[in-house]
């Protein structure tokens, strides 16, 4: 029955006290009886005490498949263990906020050295790699995972390549953004020959829904 503070629920005895004891007079005025007025009293009482101590129990709500992952991924020290569910993915809607970060260089690399090209183009076996920092703009928290957008349509979970210490992100995003950088490699043959429109989606915090940076890179893939 009650459900407030403790100070509440004593206020709510006392007044529960005076009405069963007002009812136990008014039985006793009645029926000229103390033993009866009392018991009336004592079982009015009794009812009200029993419903204040049913309260309402919380259960727990079952947890999506994201959110799932991204508390494992959290819990743990490998970011990278547990990828983002692609059904709940494809389903993340996206909040109309752009979110904290920039990719900051693109490039393929040859050899052990990245070449930074502003439109590269891909050719069977290639890689462009993404640079850059993402997080959360709402919470000022790192998001809860990363993905690519390609031609605004297909999401490709990248989680795994997210979240290693960048030091410079912090002074310009503020502290909470430590742990945002990224080194993203998308491979040839998950593009589309041709031109591809790539952007990045960064999950909240929270898992309701994600934030597109606002940089769009064009690949162009000449060879699968």
């Amino acid at each position: 029955m009650f459900s407030g503070s403790i100070t509440q629920d004593v206020v709510g005895a006392l007044v529960l006290t005076a009405a069963c004891g007002a009812l136990a007079y008014c039985s006793f005025r009645r029926h000229r009886d103390a033993p009866f007025a009392v018991t009336v009293g004592l079982l009015v009482f009794a009812a009200f005490l029993a419903g204040s101590l049913l309260r309402p129990v919380e259960l727990t709500p079952k947890r999506t498949s994201l959110e799932s992952a991204v508390a494992d991924r959290i819990s743990g020290t490998d970011r990278s263990s547990v990828p983002l569910d692609q059904q709940t993915l494809d389903n993340l809607p996206n909040i109309p906020v752009p979110a904290a970060g920039h990719i900051d260089a693109v490039g393929v690399r040859r050899g052990n050295e990245f070449l930074a090209l502003t439109s590269p183009r891909l050719v069977g076996g290639e890689e462009v790699e993404l640079h850059g920092w993402a997080g959360d703009p709402l919470a000022n928290e790192a998001g809860s995972g990363l993905f690519a957008i390609v031609n605004s349509a297909r999401r490709i979970d990248v989680s795994p390549d997210y979240g290693p210490a960048r030091p410079g992100a912090a002074p310009l995003a503020g502290t909470g953004h430590q742990g945002t950088s990224f080194v993203v490699d998308l491979p040839a043959s998950s593009l589309q020959q041709g031109s591809n429109q790539i952007e990045l989606g960064i999950v909240a915090e929270d898992q309701r829904g994600f934030f597109k940076l606002p940089d769009r890179v064009t690949v162009t893939v000449t060879e699968r």
